[in-house]
């Protein structure tokens, strides 16, 4: 995280509180009840999942050109005597964009396992938020996500669980604890967004060893952080996640 990112624990004035958030067009969930272990274990399933469709998919299109490739070569072996010089031209410009299709499709899955290899997954950001707010929920500050449709984002899905942690305990501690919660999640041109706001009173007592921890863990995963939507003084934050 950088100097100028850095979470603003600055008071502000005692009468100033912070609006309403306004309603897009998208899902707002509510959330009550903590999902606990069991929706750990269901996401590493259908991360499980979602990687082997996104293999087999691959494999299937590969397989299917290079069949094509092969049916070609084929014909070109029958005719060889008979075709024209532009006849083999275009044959081998036909052959040349199938064997450019492969190469990206297996540049891609190269990437992806690469990815996985060093722990990352394809994350289900909302259904992470969802986790994440539903242990901090509680009836006298009900806790909200909204989302514009599903959001995947490619990292290590338990630093960013932690890292969502702690961004509620700060804004809980900035609010003493009082006033609703939300969280809002986008896809951005540079990755992926969250936005973590406290409805409550802001204050300025955060406890300078949570903030040192939320600034280790965003660093760790090269989350770039800066003020919400009311600025410095307000009691939110803007997680701006890499591709």
């Amino acid at each position: 995280m950088h100097a100028d990112q850095k979470l603003a624990i600055d008071s502000v004035d005692g009468n100033y509180v912070l609006p309403q958030p306004p309603r897009g067009h998208g899902e707002v969930i509510v959330v009550s009840g903590a999902e606990g272990r069991r929706a750990g274990l269901l996401r590493g399933q259908q991360v499980a999942m979602a990687f082997g469709q996104r293999m087999v998919q691959q494999s299937e299109g590969m397989q299917v050109l290079l069949e094509q490739v092969r049916e070609r070569l084929d014909g070109l072996d029958s005719t060889i005597a008979e075709a024209s010089r532009a006849q083999l031209k275009g044959a081998v410009r036909e052959l040349g964009s199938m064997l450019e299709w492969c190469a990206a499709a297996q540049r891609e899955l190269f990437e992806e396992g690469s990815r996985a290899c060093e722990g990352c997954e394809p994350v289900d950001v909302v259904s992470l938020c969802r986790e994440v707010a539903a242990s901090h929920d509680d009836p006298s500050a009900p806790t909200s996500v909204h989302a514009e449709g599903s959001v995947t984002w490619w990292g290590r899905a338990i630093e960013l669980h932690d890292l969502l942690d702690l961004a509620m305990v700060l804004v809980a501690e900035r609010t003493r604890g009082s006033g609703a919660r939300h969280l809002d999640v986008a896809c951005t041109t540079d990755g992926v967004r969250v936005k973590v706001h406290g409805f409550g009173e802001p204050s300025d007592t955060v406890e300078a060893v949570d903030v040192a921890r939320f600034r280790r863990a965003a660093d760790e995963l090269g989350v770039s952080v800066s003020p919400g939507v009311f600025g410095a003084g307000g009691a939110g934050m803007v997680l701006h996640l890499p591709r």
